[in-house]
């Protein structure tokens, strides 16, 4: 596994929102956040990215920002805000591909390279799915797994 430094994520025009989600209720935001981005007229236009924050186990949720870059500008809502541009430098990052249940290891692989190098992690990291796993084959899944680091 290859991690690279000094890695910086950019995006443009995306609509976001941040909250403590179980699975159920992120892809029910997901799904409404779509439909809220069609009524407005606008198109999806890259794969979402998500930014996490923090995970409770006990509860069975995750504090996520999620950010979807969509074609042009459009309002922001009661749950829903948009965002001319997302720019984070100074990360560490790697590419996973694969099946997505060994994310962990990257995640991994990422922390111990912090820490060999003396790189303090900062909050959130980010996941940039780059293709979706298909039902057929998991393997063809992609994500570039970001974290921003202070040296």
């Amino acid at each position: 596994m290859t991690i690279h430094e000094n890695a910086t994520i950019e995006a443009k025009n995306l609509m976001t929102f941040r909250g403590n989600y179980n699975p159920q209720q992120m892809r029910e935001m997901m799904l409404n956040l779509e439909q809220y981005i069609k009524s407005s007229g606008a198109k999806k236009s890259g794969m979402p990215i998500t930014a996490v924050y923090s995970s409770d186990k006990a509860t069975g949720t995750t504090e996520t920002q999620v950010f979807v870059p969509i074609d042009r500008e459009i309002s922001s809502s009661q749950n829903f805000s948009f965002l001319g541009k997302l720019s984070v430098e100074n990360c560490l990052m790697t590419k996973h591909k694969g099946n997505p249940q060994l994310v962990p290891t990257a995640y991994e692989a990422l922390i111990a390279k912090a820490k060999s190098s003396g790189y303090k992690l900062l909050k959130p990291s980010y996941n940039v799915i780059v293709t979706e796993p298909t039902p057929v084959n998991m393997s063809d899944f992609e994500m570039d797994i970001f974290f921003p680091i202070d040296n």
